[in-house]
Order: C-alpha cells, then structure tokens, then sequence
C-alpha cells in the first residue's frame, strides 16, 4: 500500500483524483495515481490528512492513463485546434483503449463503452469531464510548445 498525504483546509466527504505529471524527454506523460475514496471523519477534520491508496509501489492503472492522455489529446485537438500529440501516437494509443476494462469510475467507464470510437476524436465531444480536461490541457499543454 502507498500513503500519500494530502492537504484538506475543510471537511470533504471524497478525495479528488490525484495526477501525476512526469517529464520525459521534455513531453509530460499524465497518469492517475488514486481514485474517489470515502474518507473517515477522522480524517476529514485535520489540517493535514492521510490518504491509503488501495495500490502498490508498482505503479497506476495503464488503462486510466491511456484514456486520460488520448481524451487530453482529443480536446486539444477538437476544441483548441492544437495538437498535442501526433496522428501517429494518436492513432497507436487509441487502439490500446479497452473500452471494456472497468477502472473504478463508472462515469468513465460506461462513457468508454457507449461512445469511444478508435478511428477518431469526435466522441469527446460527449465527454462527461470535458472541464477536467481543459484543466489538464490548460495547465500542462497550453503554451508549452
């Protein structure tokens, strides 16, 4: 199990997600290293919490990270005009997608089964988190070229 610890200034009833951004080769890779945990009134009352993530030390969810760089990729392509990965990458990575795959978020995960098409970037305009992915872009991708 991996520990994080996570500030809360007030009570909270969930934890958000909690990304990742690491550099490689100057390109950020974005991955999802927790998910929506209840957390105890214990926890929710304190300065500084704990959070124990159900995960080991080997790493995230590939699934989670791949739909979360292609969706990233598709917004800023359908949305911005600007993209932010290759036809190439793009079209590799969207056919690793198994839109099957549960991840624990069943938002995503049904939105994944009824709308993702590999062959194009038009089912993200469906996408039930698209302010989430403008943060994503906006933050990490946005003038950074």
């Amino acid at each position: 199990m991996l520990t994080l610890g996570l500030r809360l200034d007030k009570p909270v009833k969930h934890a958000l997600w909690l990304i990742w951004i690491r550099k490689v080769k100057n390109a950020p890779k974005i991955g999802i290293i927790g998910q929506m945990l209840p957390l105890t009134p214990m926890n929710t009352t304190a300065k500084h919490s704990e959070i124990l993530l159900g995960m080991t030390m080997t790493g995230i969810n590939p699934e989670i990270r791949n739909r979360i760089r292609l969706s990233v990729a598709a917004y800023a392509y359908e949305f911005k005009d600007d993209q932010i990965m290759s036809d190439a990458e793009f079209d590799a990575l969207a056919l690793k997608i198994k839109p099957e795959e549960k991840t624990g978020n069943r938002k995503l995960d049904n939105f994944f089964k009824k709308h993702f098409q590999p062959d194009t970037g038009m089912w993200i305009r469906v996408h039930p988190e698209l302010g989430k992915l403008d943060y994503i872009y906006t933050t990490y991708f946005k003038d950074k070229k």
